[in-house]
């Protein structure tokens, strides 16, 4: 077992990459988007912060600008005060 590689770093030992990443959406977030509640702000971090690294297991079925095009269009959405 390759303890090393990325993947490991993603999954078994992901935790610290996975929160330095949730937690680094959130401030910006929360800079960007300060009318916003704490809670509001998390789901958005967590949601993309896991799609992100998603991505990165398994590649998606667009060049890596289109799929991170999509990923901020879906924080827009998640940010939105009126979600409807």
């Amino acid at each position: 077992d390759d303890d090393s590689g990325l993947l490991s770093f993603l999954t078994t030992r992901g935790e610290p990459a996975h929160a330095a990443a949730r937690d680094s959406f959130e401030r910006y977030y929360a800079a960007h988007w300060p009318e916003l509640s704490a809670q509001d702000i998390g789901l958005a971090a967590e949601t993309i912060t896991r799609l992100t690294i998603s991505y990165l297991m398994l590649p998606g079925d667009a060049p890596a600008e289109i799929l991170a095009t999509r990923l901020a269009d879906l924080a827009t959405k998640l940010l939105r005060k009126d979600r409807s």
